[in-house]
Protein backbone atom coordinates (compact mmCIF):
# COMPACT_ATOMS: atom_id res chain seq x y z
CA UNK A 1 0.00 0.00 0.00
CA UNK A 2 1.07 3.01 -0.89
CA UNK A 3 0.51 6.56 -0.22
CA UNK A 4 0.51 9.26 2.64
CA UNK A 5 -1.55 7.52 4.69
CA UNK A 6 1.00 4.35 4.95
CA UNK A 7 4.42 6.28 5.26
CA UNK A 8 5.95 5.14 7.94
CA UNK A 9 6.95 8.68 10.33
CA UNK A 10 10.30 10.03 10.25
CA UNK A 11 12.47 8.95 12.95
CA UNK A 12 14.42 12.03 14.30
CA UNK A 13 16.69 10.21 16.18
CA UNK A 14 17.69 7.88 12.91
CA UNK A 15 19.88 8.48 10.99
CA UNK A 16 19.09 11.47 8.44
CA UNK A 17 18.03 12.83 11.93
CA UNK A 18 16.62 16.24 12.46
CA UNK A 19 16.65 17.07 9.23
CA UNK A 20 14.11 14.84 7.80
CA UNK A 21 11.62 16.13 10.63
CA UNK A 22 12.18 18.82 9.76
CA UNK A 23 11.24 18.14 6.07
CA UNK A 24 8.50 16.52 7.22
CA UNK A 25 7.31 19.40 9.22
CA UNK A 26 7.86 21.81 6.12
CA UNK A 27 5.49 19.90 4.06
CA UNK A 28 2.98 18.97 7.48
CA UNK A 29 2.82 23.05 7.19
CA UNK A 30 2.56 23.23 3.38
CA UNK A 31 -0.44 20.74 3.75
CA UNK A 32 -2.47 21.10 6.00
CA UNK A 33 -4.16 17.67 5.12
CA UNK A 34 -0.90 15.88 4.54
CA UNK A 35 -0.50 16.87 8.44
CA UNK A 36 -3.88 15.00 9.38
CA UNK A 37 -2.37 11.85 7.20
CA UNK A 38 1.14 12.11 9.12
CA UNK A 39 -0.79 11.99 12.50
CA UNK A 40 -2.53 8.85 11.28
CA UNK A 41 0.37 7.42 9.99
CA UNK A 42 2.24 7.86 13.33
CA UNK A 43 -0.77 5.57 15.20
CA UNK A 44 -0.70 3.02 12.40
CA UNK A 45 2.04 1.16 13.96
CA UNK A 46 2.63 -0.23 17.20
CA UNK A 47 1.85 -0.77 20.08
CA UNK A 48 1.34 3.06 20.77
CA UNK A 49 1.75 4.05 24.63
CA UNK A 50 -2.08 3.37 25.06
CA UNK A 51 -2.24 0.09 24.30
CA UNK A 52 0.36 -0.84 26.65
CA UNK A 53 -0.18 -2.29 30.24
CA UNK A 54 1.62 0.35 32.66
CA UNK A 55 4.45 -2.52 33.16
CA UNK A 56 5.80 -2.12 29.83
CA UNK A 57 5.68 1.47 28.95
CA UNK A 58 8.93 1.42 30.06
CA UNK A 59 11.74 0.59 27.18
CA UNK A 60 13.51 -1.85 28.94
CA UNK A 61 10.06 -3.30 30.05
CA UNK A 62 8.64 -3.33 26.73
CA UNK A 63 12.33 -4.27 25.06
CA UNK A 64 12.17 -7.20 27.06
CA UNK A 65 8.32 -8.08 26.77
CA UNK A 66 9.04 -8.06 22.78
CA UNK A 67 11.92 -10.11 23.14
CA UNK A 68 9.46 -12.61 24.74
CA UNK A 69 6.77 -12.02 22.26
CA UNK A 70 9.22 -12.96 19.51
CA UNK A 71 11.05 -16.03 21.33
CA UNK A 72 7.19 -16.98 21.98
CA UNK A 73 6.14 -17.06 18.26
CA UNK A 74 9.53 -18.69 16.84
CA UNK A 75 9.60 -21.43 19.43
CA UNK A 76 5.17 -22.18 18.26
CA UNK A 77 6.42 -22.18 14.89
CA UNK A 78 9.12 -24.99 15.62
CA UNK A 79 6.47 -26.87 17.67
CA UNK A 80 3.79 -26.32 14.87
CA UNK A 81 6.78 -27.94 12.27
CA UNK A 82 7.35 -31.06 14.66
CA UNK A 83 3.78 -31.69 15.41
CA UNK A 84 3.42 -31.68 18.48
CA UNK A 85 0.83 -29.03 18.59
CA UNK A 86 -2.56 -31.04 18.07
CA UNK A 87 -4.88 -30.60 15.08
CA UNK A 88 -7.62 -28.72 16.83
CA UNK A 89 -5.34 -26.47 18.64
CA UNK A 90 -3.34 -25.39 15.11
CA UNK A 91 -6.58 -24.88 13.37
CA UNK A 92 -8.22 -22.57 16.04
CA UNK A 93 -4.96 -20.57 15.57
CA UNK A 94 -5.18 -20.20 12.25
CA UNK A 95 -8.98 -18.68 12.87
CA UNK A 96 -7.68 -16.33 15.21
CA UNK A 97 -5.44 -15.41 12.88
CA UNK A 98 -7.81 -14.46 9.86
CA UNK A 99 -5.88 -17.97 7.94
CA UNK A 100 -7.97 -20.51 5.84
CA UNK A 101 -8.32 -23.70 7.85
CA UNK A 102 -8.80 -25.56 4.47
CA UNK A 103 -6.10 -28.49 3.21
CA UNK A 104 -4.55 -30.76 4.54
CA UNK A 105 -3.13 -31.25 8.05
CA UNK A 106 0.44 -30.48 6.86
CA UNK A 107 -0.59 -27.66 4.69
CA UNK A 108 -2.24 -26.57 7.97
CA UNK A 109 0.58 -26.67 9.66
CA UNK A 110 2.94 -25.21 6.86
CA UNK A 111 0.64 -22.42 6.73
CA UNK A 112 0.61 -22.20 10.79
CA UNK A 113 4.19 -22.31 11.28
CA UNK A 114 4.91 -19.72 8.34
CA UNK A 115 2.31 -17.03 9.51
CA UNK A 116 4.40 -17.61 13.36
CA UNK A 117 7.95 -17.05 11.43
CA UNK A 118 6.86 -14.02 9.90
CA UNK A 119 4.74 -13.08 13.01
CA UNK A 120 8.21 -13.19 14.94
CA UNK A 121 9.91 -10.82 12.38
CA UNK A 122 7.30 -8.37 12.66
CA UNK A 123 7.44 -8.10 16.59
CA UNK A 124 8.46 -4.58 17.66
CA UNK A 125 9.60 -3.72 13.84
CA UNK A 126 6.91 -2.48 11.84
CA UNK A 127 3.59 -4.65 13.80
CA UNK A 128 0.05 -2.72 13.36
CA UNK A 129 -0.77 -0.92 16.16
CA UNK A 130 -4.58 -1.71 17.46
CA UNK A 131 -5.45 1.24 15.44
CA UNK A 132 -3.85 0.28 12.57
CA UNK A 133 -5.04 -2.85 12.59
CA UNK A 134 -8.62 -1.40 12.56
CA UNK A 135 -7.62 0.74 9.91
CA UNK A 136 -6.75 -2.17 7.77
CA UNK A 137 -9.92 -4.26 8.67
CA UNK A 138 -11.98 -1.49 7.38
CA UNK A 139 -10.27 -1.17 4.15
CA UNK A 140 -10.16 -4.81 3.36
CA UNK A 141 -14.16 -4.65 4.67
CA UNK A 142 -15.05 -1.72 2.28
CA UNK A 143 -13.38 -3.45 -0.37
CA UNK A 144 -14.09 -7.11 0.34
CA UNK A 145 -12.83 -9.82 -2.71
CA UNK A 146 -15.71 -12.24 -2.80
CA UNK A 147 -15.39 -15.79 -2.03
CA UNK A 148 -17.35 -17.21 -4.79
CA UNK A 149 -15.72 -19.36 -7.04
CA UNK A 150 -15.59 -19.24 -10.75
CA UNK A 151 -18.99 -20.79 -11.95
CA UNK A 152 -20.75 -19.40 -9.25
CA UNK A 153 -23.77 -16.67 -9.50
CA UNK A 154 -23.46 -13.53 -7.73
CA UNK A 155 -26.55 -12.71 -5.21
CA UNK A 156 -26.44 -9.40 -7.18
CA UNK A 157 -27.05 -11.49 -10.66
CA UNK A 158 -29.31 -14.12 -8.80
CA UNK A 159 -31.55 -10.82 -7.68
CA UNK A 160 -31.64 -9.24 -11.14
CA UNK A 161 -32.56 -12.57 -12.75
CA UNK A 162 -35.66 -13.08 -10.32
CA UNK A 163 -36.70 -9.49 -10.60
CA UNK A 164 -36.69 -9.87 -14.19
CA UNK A 165 -38.80 -13.61 -14.22
CA UNK A 166 -40.66 -11.93 -12.02
CA UNK A 167 -41.61 -8.54 -15.25
CA UNK A 168 -42.09 -11.57 -17.25
CA UNK A 169 -44.44 -13.04 -15.17
CA UNK A 170 -46.54 -10.12 -14.67
CA UNK A 171 -46.60 -9.05 -18.52
CA UNK A 172 -47.90 -12.24 -19.27
CA UNK A 173 -50.37 -12.13 -16.56
CA UNK A 174 -51.54 -8.40 -17.54
CA UNK A 175 -51.10 -9.48 -21.55
CA UNK A 176 -53.53 -12.46 -20.56
CA UNK A 177 -56.43 -9.91 -19.31
CA UNK A 178 -55.86 -7.10 -21.43
CA UNK A 179 -56.74 -9.66 -24.16
CA UNK A 180 -59.82 -11.03 -21.99
CA UNK A 181 -60.91 -7.34 -21.88
CA UNK A 182 -60.06 -6.64 -25.54
CA UNK A 183 -62.86 -9.86 -26.57
CA UNK A 184 -65.21 -8.97 -24.23
CA UNK A 185 -65.22 -5.28 -24.80
CA UNK A 186 -65.22 -6.49 -28.31
CA UNK A 187 -68.48 -8.74 -27.96
CA UNK A 188 -70.01 -5.37 -26.16
CA UNK A 189 -69.49 -3.21 -28.80
CA UNK A 190 -70.92 -5.87 -31.15
CA UNK A 191 -73.94 -6.40 -28.71
CA UNK A 192 -74.33 -2.94 -28.60
CA UNK A 193 -74.54 -1.99 -32.10
CA UNK A 194 -76.86 -4.69 -32.96
CA UNK A 195 -79.33 -3.38 -30.74
CA UNK A 196 -79.03 -0.24 -31.46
Amino acid sequence: LTGPFFVAPPNPNGPDGAAAYRAAAARAAANPGGAVAQLLSQRLYGPQMGELKPKHRYPQALAEWTRARRAAAREMAEQVRSSSVPLGQVTTLLAEHGLSNFGTTKEKQERLATFMEHHADQVGFGELSAFGAEVAKRIFRRFAVSTKRPGDKDTDEEEEEARQKEEEEEKKKGKGKGQAKEKGGEGREEGDEESG
